[in-house]
């Protein structure tokens, strides 16, 4: 007997009883000598005559010779014919490898082999009747995929609010850590994935898994409403040199976040930065454009997290303002929205926008790696809000306008859509003009769109 028959052999002796069918229904009875590795999953045989002699020098046939003396024992009678055709269900089963394509929004996120092997008891047998029922064990399966763990995949991450400070000019929230979103596996999809496979003989599958916000916890006892992740700004710094780096993580980290704006409240987010601008600060010498030059100064590279707050203001619907767009095209915010960047200077520029939420704002911030994060929670008020662009002097679509006239040639529009509860609409075009705009960035995001609208039209 080979090691495999002596494995398959041993796991049917010790576990027939143990194992018990959760998905058996109403199965037809098969009757005669058919082929049984083409039965489907769940079926029995059982015969109205007498039983032929059988093929010992048959693996499974010796093995449900032994499974049907255990039976017997027990007083239970399954026919011979019925006992084969379990053990080559479970032997096909056993068989059974699948790769589970765990898919994020940004493509596929983590892979896991799915095996009856690494879990046989995922398969139960039940003995009824004449006849063994073949099935898989769905609670069990269940339980297997709810403790996988994957490396590389960002859980959602929930933050603790344990004190509310007053600010000289804008009050803050103390928290354990920046809550971050994340993805979960969706268990019941998955399982129901994992069963149908298994039933069918898929070699792979894919899965979705769910996006979901980190949460903040108020306990502090103050009200501060429902705290829902309302929106959130992304931009990369990949490539900046360490003093714009440093200037960056600082700003994201000991200025935005955790600031909390209240009902009817015009932040300016000048007023975020609590250290002065000035030379031998607490900011590192980087690059800012000055008057339309580039000079070192201190605090160079804040405009990033600017710009990125600028992004979850629009996703948030929220009214923006005072915003300048940088007067030259900086590659630093091409990531996460181009011609949608927000710069600021010792106050002017400046970006503000109010909170005509009806509830507190709360902002958190962070960096990871060289991407920063705005996330913006608050108590949603039903509006929503839809950015359509970039657009450029060539591809804007028809009545597009700024200010009655259309785009330049080195200006990039984007059309804005606020849908409040009461139905009312507000429509905005946001413009950014540039000295001059790399041919490289117009011939790339129009080709984008016209691949766009080809897959949009077939």
């Amino acid at each position: 007997m080979s090691t495999r028959e002596r494995i398959l052999s041993h796991g049917l002796g010790i576990s027939a009883f143990a194992l018990c069918a959760v998905m058996l229904g109403q199965q037809p009875a098969i009757t005669g000598n058919g082929d049984y590795a083409a039965l489907p999953l769940g079926a029995s045989v059982s015969l109205a005559h007498a039983e032929e002699a059988v093929d010992t020098t048959d693996s499974a046939v010796r093995t449900a010779l032994r499974l049907q003396q255990r039976l017997r024992r027990r007083g239970l009678a399954a026919s011979m014919d019925a006992t084969i055709v379990a053990v080559r269900e479970r032997q096909r089963l056993l068989r059974q490898s699948i790769r589970v394509h765990f898919m994020t929004e940004t493509g596929s996120g983590a892979t896991w082999t799915a095996s009856t092997q690494a879990d046989p008891l995922w398969i139960r047998m039940q003995p009824y009747g004449a006849g063994i029922a073949v099935t898989l064990d769905e609670s069990r399966i269940r339980t297997s995929i709810a403790s996988l763990s994957f490396e590389g995949i960002d859980v959602p991450i929930n933050a603790t609010i344990t004190e509310v400070r007053d600010g000289e000019t804008v009050d803050r929230i103390t928290t354990d850590t920046a809550a971050r979103p994340g993805y979960v596996l969706d268990i019941p999809a998955t399982t129901s994935a994992v069963l149908q496979a298994l039933a069918l003989s898929q070699p792979s599958i894919e899965v979705a898994m769910i996006y979901t916000p980190g949460k903040l916890h108020n306990l502090t006892g103050i009200p501060m409403g429902d705290l829902t992740l309302l929106a959130s700004g992304y931009s990369n710094f990949k490539g900046s040199p360490w003093g714009r780096i440093a200037n960056v993580r600082k700003a994201l980290r000991n200025h935005i976040h955790n600031a909390v704006v209240l009902p009817g409240e015009t932040l300016s987010f000048y007023s975020l930065l609590t250290d002065p601008l000035v030379p031998g600060g607490r900011w590192e010498q980087a690059k800012v454009i000055n008057g339309g030059v580039l000079t070192l100064e201190p605090g160079g590279g804040i405009c990033q997290t600017s710009t990125t707050l600028y992004r979850g203001l629009l996703e948030a619907g929220l009214p923006v303002v005072e915003r300048k767009s940088h007067s030259m095209y900086v590659s630093y915010y091409e990531d996460g929205g181009v011609g949608l960047d927000a710069t600021v200077y010792n106050g002017n520029p400046d970006l503000s926008f109010t909170n005509d939420t009806g509830g507190i704002i709360v902002i958190q911030a962070y960096d990871d790696g060289n991407d920063a994060y705005v996330h913006i929670y608050g108590t949603p008020d039903g509006r929503v809000s839809t950015l359509d662009g970039p657009y450029f002097r060539d591809s804007a679509p028809e009545g597009f306008l700024v200010d009655g006239r259309e785009l330049k040639k080195n200006e990039i529009g984007w059309s804005q859509q606020v849908v409040y509860a009461d139905g009312r609409v507000v429509q905005n075009a946001i413009v950014s003009t540039y000295k001059a705009l790399p041919r490289s960035i117009v011939t790339k995001y129009t080709e984008q769109q016209k691949q766009q609208q080809s897959v949009a039209m077939q």
